[in-house]
C-alpha cells in the first residue's frame, strides 16, 4: 500500500534537473496517464506543508479526486522506476547506492549537471565513511564529465592520482579480506577433521599479519585483528582470541562511522566477543557488550544474523549462571533459547542445533532433572546428523551412565559399561578424558566399600584441572564434590539468584 507523505517527502527532496527528468521520464514511459500525473506530481510539488485536508482540495481544484488513488500509484511506480530507488536499505551504504545508481541515471540521459550533484554527494560518502570499494563506479561516472577547459588536463592528473591511491587501499583490504577467509575456513575444517590445503605455520609467518598495519585503512586493520583471532583459536590460546577481538572493537567503537559503514561487522564483532569471553572466563564486560549488541540489533534488518546474535547473548548468560552456580537460572535461559532458536537451527545449522539440545540436557542433569535430562540426551544420539560432532555423542552417551547413577539404576551401569568403552574408543583423540570418566563410573557403580570409593574418587578429582575446557561438556568436579558430600550438583552448590 503506498504512503501519499512518504511520496510529497520523496517529490519535494529532488532537485530542480531531477524534477525536469522526472516528468520527461513520466512523458516517455505513459501515454493515456501522462498528462494527469504530471498535473499530479505539479499539484504535490506547490503544496509547502503537507496536510490530507490541503491535498483534497488541491484534488478537487485540479479535477483529480476522482482517480486519486489510481493516480497515486501509478506516480509512486513512475518514481520508483525513474530513480531506481525501491527495496534499498535504509543504510549508509543504500544510501550510496541509490545516489550512485540515480547518478548513473542521470549520467545515461545526458543530464549532465544533475549527474555531477549525485557525484558531489557519493563523494562526500565515500571519503566520509571509507567506502572505497564504491569509488571506481565514482570514478567512471566523473571522468568524462571534467569540463574541456585550460584546468582540464590538471583536474584529470588529480582525478587519476585519486584513483590510483584508491584503487591502492582498496588493494590492502582486499588481501587482507582474502587471507582472514583463508584463515577462518583453515580452522573451521581443522574443527571439523576435514583436509588441509594448507599448514598452519604458512598463516603464521605470513608477511600481512607481520607488517606495520597503522597506515592501512580501518577495514583492511579490523580484518587483520580478525585473521589473528582465528590463529589464537586454532592455538587455544584463548585469552589471545579474546584481546584480538577486543582490538577489532576498539577499532568501531572509536570511530561512529566505521559503525555505520560496516553494521554488519559490528553487530558481528559484539557476537564474537561473547563468544571470546567464555573460554578465558573474561566477563568483565558483559554487560556492556550486551548492551551494546542489544541496541544495535534493535536497528538492524538481517533476521539471521539478529537471531544468531541473540544466541551468543543466551549462550554467555548461560555459561555466566552456571559460574555463578545458578543452576535454575541456567535453566530457564537455555529453555529460552531452545523455544526461540529450535526451528531455525534445525533448518539452518544442525551442528549449533545439537550443541543447543546438549546445553538443555545438561542444564537438567545440573537441576537434578534427570528423566528431562535422559530424554533430552536421546534426543541426541537418535539425531541422524550426531556421529559428525563426535564430542558431544560421546558425553551424551556416558551422561546417560551419570543418569543410571543419579536414578541408583546401577544394573543399567554394570551391563551397558564395556559397550560404552568400546564406543568411545572409536575416536583417539577422546580416550583420555573419557578413560577418566569410565574408569569414575565404574568406581562409583561397583565398588561397594565406602572408604574405598571415597578414597578413588578423592584420587581422580586430582586428576582433572579446574580449567580444563572438557569440564565445559560436564563438570565432573561439582559431581565428584557432590557425592562426597552425599548430594546431587544441585541440591550441594545451587544458589538461588
Amino acid at each position: 500500500m503506498f504512503d501519499k507523505q512518504n511520496l510529497f517527502i520523496s517529490i519535494h527532496a529532488l532537485s530542480p534537473n531531477e524534477k525536469v527528468v522526472f516528468k520527461k521520464y513520466i512523458s516517455s514511459n505513459e501515454n493515456t496517464y501522462a498528462k494527469n500525473l504530471i498535473k499530479l506530481f505539479d499539484v504535490i510539488n506547490q503544496i509547502g506543508n503537507y496536510t490530507n485536508a490541503e491535498l483534497n482540495k488541491q484534488l478537487h481544484k485540479h479535477k483529480l479526486h476522482l482517480e486519486a488513488i489510481f493516480l497515486f500509484k501509478k506516480l509512486e511506480n513512475n518514481f520508483e522506476k525513474c530513480f531506481q530507488i525501491h527495496q534499498i536499505e535504509n543504510t549508509i551504504k543504500g544510501k550510496l547506492s541509490s545516489i550512485l545508481a540515480n547518478a548513473q541515471f542521470l549520467f545515461d540521459h545526458g543530464l549532465n549537471d544533475a549527474c555531477l550533484d549525485k557525484i558531489k554527494q557519493a563523494r562526500k560518502l565515500i571519503f566520509e565513511y571509507e567506502l572505497f570499494d564504491y569509488y571506481e563506479q565514482l570514478y567512471w561516472l566523473e571522468a568524462p564529465l571534467i569540463p574541456k577547459n585550460k584546468n582540464f588536463q590538471k583536474a584529470h592528473q588529480l582525478l587519476n592520482h585519486e584513483y590510483k591511491s584508491i584503487k591502492s587501499q582498496n588493494d590492502i583490504i582486499k588481501q587482507y579480506f582474502d587471507l582472514s577467509n583463508e584463515i577462518y575456513l583453515f580452522y573451521m575444517n581443522h574443527h571439523f577433521g576435514s583436509p588441509q590445503e594448507q599448514d598452519f605455520n604458512y598463516f603464521v609467518k605470513h608477511d600481512l599479519l607481520k607488517s606495520n598495519y597503522e597506515l592501512v585503512p580501518l577495514k583492511a586493520q579490523y580484518l587483520f585483528h580478525y585473521a589473528k583471532t582465528f590463529l589464537f583459536l586454532f592455538e587455544q590460546d584463548w585469552n589471545k582470541a579474546y584481546l584480538e577481538t577486543e582490538h577489532q572493537l576498539k577499532l568501531f567503537l572509536k570511530n561512529k562511522k566505521f559503525i555505520d559503514a560496516n553494521e554488519f561487522d559490528y553487530i558481528n564483532c559484539l557476537g564474537n566477543m561473547l563468544l571470546r569471553m567464555l573460554n578465558p572466563k573474561r566477563y568483565e564486560r558483559f554487560e556492556e557488550i550486551k548492551l551494546l549488541l542489544e541496541i544495535a540489533l534493535k536497528k538492524y534488518k538481517n533476521n539471521d544474523l539478529c537471531e544468531a546474535k541473540r544466541n551468543h547473548i543466551h549462550l554467555a548468560e548461560w555459561h555466566l549462571s552456571l559460574e555463578a552456580y545458578q543452576f535454575d537460572r541456567a535453566l530457564k535461559v537455555m529453555e529460552e533459547m531452545n523455544a526461540q532458536m529450535e526451528n531455525t537451527y534445525k533448518r539452518n545449522n544442525i551442528s549449533n542445533y545439537i550443541s543447543m539440545v546438549y546445553q538443555l540436557a545438561i542444564s537438567y542433569f545440573y537441576c537434578d532433572k534427570f528423566d528431562d535430562a535422559q530424554d533430552t540426551f536421546n534426543i541426541i544420539l537418535q539425531h541422524p546428523d550426531v556421529e559428525k560432532n563426535n564430542v558431544l555423542y560421546s558425553y551424551s552417551t556416558l551422561m546417560l551412565m551419570f543418569i543410571a547413577i543419579e536414578k541408583n539404576n546401577m544394573s543399567m551401569v554394570d551391563k551397558n559399561i564395556d559397550n560404552i568403552k568400546k564406543m568411545i574408543y572409536r575416536y583417539e583423540h577422546l580416550q583420555n578424558a573419557e578413560k577418566k570418566y569410565i574408569q569414575l563410573i565404574k568406581i562409583y557403580a561397583l565398588e561397594l566399600d565406602k572408604t574405598k570409593r571415597k578414597k578413588a574418587l578423592e584420587k581422580i578429582a586430582t586428576e582433572f584441572d579446574a580449567n580444563e575446557k572438557i569440564l565445559d561438556y560436564f563438570n565432573i568436579l561439582w559431581w565428584i564434590d557432590a557425592k562426597l558430600n552425599g548430594k546431587t550438583i544441585h541440591s550441594n552448590i545451587n544458589k538461588p539468584k
